[in-house]
This record gives C-alpha cells, sequence and structure tokens, in this order.
C-alpha cells in the first residue's frame, strides 16, 4: 500500500487533532483517541480529506518525521494510543516478529465457549480493557464479541 505523504499541520490541524485525544501529562499511560477509528481500533484523523491512522499523524507531529513507508509500531500494543513517547518505527517485518514476540494474536480463533466466557466475565463487571489483557485479544474484538456482532448466542 503506497502511503501518502503527511504535511505539517496548520494550528487550527493541531487543535483539532489534540481535541479527539486524551493527553495525560504522565508519558507511560496511553493517550487514548477518542474520535472515529479505523476496524481495528486505530484512530484516524483526516487532513484535507485523507484519512490517516490517528497515531502516524501524533508521531509527525511529535518528531517532525513523516513515516513514509514504515509502519508505526506501539509498545503498548493499544492502537487507539496516541501518546508519541508509546510509538516507534519499523518495518511491516519488524511488526510482526514484535506480534509474535508479545505472543499477541488478533487473528486468534474462539470458541463459543470462550465467547461466552468472555460475556459472563463482562456482566461481573470486568473493563474491556482487562478482558482483552486476559485474553491477549484487542478492545475491539471484546466489544464484538459482548455486543453480538461477532460470537452471537445461538
Amino acid at each position: 500500500m503506497k502511503h501518502i505523504p503527511i504535511r505539517d499541520l496548520t494550528i487550527d490541524e493541531l487543535i483539532n487533532f489534540n481535541s479527539k485525544r486524551i493527553q495525560y501529562e504522565s508519558i507511560e499511560i496511553c493517550w487514548p483517541w477518542i474520535a472515529s477509528t479505523k476496524p481495528k481500533g486505530y484512530g484516524k484523523f483526516s487532513i484535507e480529506r485523507i484519512s490517516y491512522r490517528a497515531s502516524r499523524v501524533a508521531y509527525k507531529i511529535y518528531y517532525g518525521i513523516d513515516p513514509g513507508e514504515l509502519d508505526v509500531l506501539h509498545t503498548c500494543d493499544n492502537p487507539n494510543c496516541c501518546n508519541p513517547h508509546h510509538l516507534y518505527l519499523g518495518t511491516s517485518a519488524d511488526n510482526q516478529k514484535d506480534c509474535r514476540d508479545r505472543n499477541r494474536h488478533p487473528n486468534v480463533r474462539l470458541t463459543l465457549a470462550i465467547a461466552n466466557q468472555i460475556r459472563s466475565d463482562y456482566q461481573r463487571g470486568i473493563s474491556n480493557k482487562e478482558l482483552a489483557s486476559k485474553y491477549n485479544l484487542l478492545d475491539s474484538h471484546i466489544s464484538n464479541i459482548i455486543y453480538n456482532r461477532k460470537w452471537r448466542n445461538s
């Protein structure tokens, strides 16, 4: 996929971007994207009708470098995080290796029993984030299971 370069943002665009994420004082905490997201949970931000992943734009804003053909990887494994201290550049191969090294498998096949256990845990008050960590899934996958968008009970 060809990457369209990210130009420097105007002041108004920077204000708009920053209004769509929560920025904490601590650089150790994720700064979540609170606006629209892409299907895998990555934030999306448009500049002149071109949609970019919010993490790529955050990287460009903070480091002043367009990621170009490289991927923007997350040390926190949180696709909606825009904390530039959690972002670094790597190749697609780096990203796949990182996924293997961290035992992160977003395409893992779940059984109906596991999906039902996730729903049960959620009903007992366990948060999406805790469930995602417990079952080694993305928050978006947990939401899909909880709200019967995947693994509908029959």
